[in-house]
């Protein structure tokens, strides 16, 4: 690496408009399927550190409780076809 780029003396806010600018850089030069990838990749890591109860949790914070009995309905119907 340049020894420039490593001898930057950024200050906090400096290094977080850096970083600012570097996940601009990368979304911009996403396709719109690689950032729906994305946030489902980033979605399922998620979702896959919690628990049963906190995934029931974040689907009612996020959506609300008719929906999770909703999607719980429907996951089961499908089980059984």
């Amino acid at each position: 690496m340049n020894e420039r780029a490593t001898e930057t003396n950024l200050n906090n806010e400096e290094f977080a408009t850096l970083k600012d600018k570097y996940i601009d850089l990368i979304v911009d030069s996403m396709t719109t399927k690689d950032l729906i990838q994305y946030v489902a990749n980033d979605m399922q890591d998620f979702l896959d550190k919690l628990s049963e109860n906190q995934v029931y949790e974040e689907i009612i914070y996020t959506l609300d409780e008719e929906m999770l009995d909703d999607l719980i309905t429907e996951t089961k119907r499908e089980s059984k076809d």
